[in-house]
Order: C-alpha cells, then structure tokens, then sequence
C-alpha cells in the first residue's frame, strides 16, 4: 500500500497521482491524504480528477469546520472519504455517522484519550 499526501492544488495533485500510478501500476493500492488543503471546490475537482487512478479512499480533504459539506462531497465522487481530524470523541464520530459524512473513520488514540477515558464516555 501506498500513501500519498496532496491538498495543495487539485491539477498538480491529479498530475502527481497519474504519473506515480504509471511507474507502480494499479495492482498496489493507493491511499491519499489531504491534510485538510481542499476548499470544497478543490475536493470535487481533485477526487473527481482522482477517480480513474484507483484511490482505496482519501483522508479529510477538507478542513474540520467544512464536515457539513462532506455528505454533499461524497455525493460528487466515487472516490471514499476518511475522517481523521474531524474525529476526536465518539460523539464526532456519531455526528459524521449519522450525517452519512464519510466512508471511514481513522481513530488516533493518542488524540482520542487512552481507554479508561473512552469507556466513561
């Protein structure tokens, strides 16, 4: 597997994907990572332009105080998205689940609290 970090801009980023898949081929997956560098706008363009290259799914394209837009973005893509900065407690997990924001959720327990934390929440 192989993990790429993009967001900045959304032609360079396709380009960037386009000639790593030609040097690996399509038999090794690809995972990007946006790092929250997408406006809206830029997310479409970029996961739309992604689409061909075979992308297992991307992580948080988008900035946290834009997850109102993700249920809309995924509508736009085929490509899966993945919250990782968006997610620090379960009740931001529920809300993304219950928007039906994102495919995936990336749980760092290092943000997250250790279990003791998590079983009295």
């Amino acid at each position: 597997m192989l993990k790429v970090k993009l967001g900045k801009d959304p032609k360079t980023d396709v380009a960037r994907i386009r000639e790593i898949r030609k040097a690996i081929g399509f038999e090794m997956p690809i995972r990007i990572d946006a790092n929250q560098g997408w406006s809206y706008e830029d997310a479409v363009e970029a996961l739309q332009g992604l689409e061909p290259f075979k992308i297992q799914f991307c992580e948080q394209p988008m900035r946290t105080w834009n997850d109102e837009l993700l249920p809309q973005l995924r509508t736009e893509t085929i490509v899966p998205i993945m919250a990782d900065e968006s997610v620090y407690s379960h009740h931001d997990a529920e809300r993304l689940c219950k928007a039906d924001a994102c495919d995936y959720i990336n749980i760092k327990f290092s943000k997250s609290g250790d279990s003791r934390s998590l079983e009295n929440q």
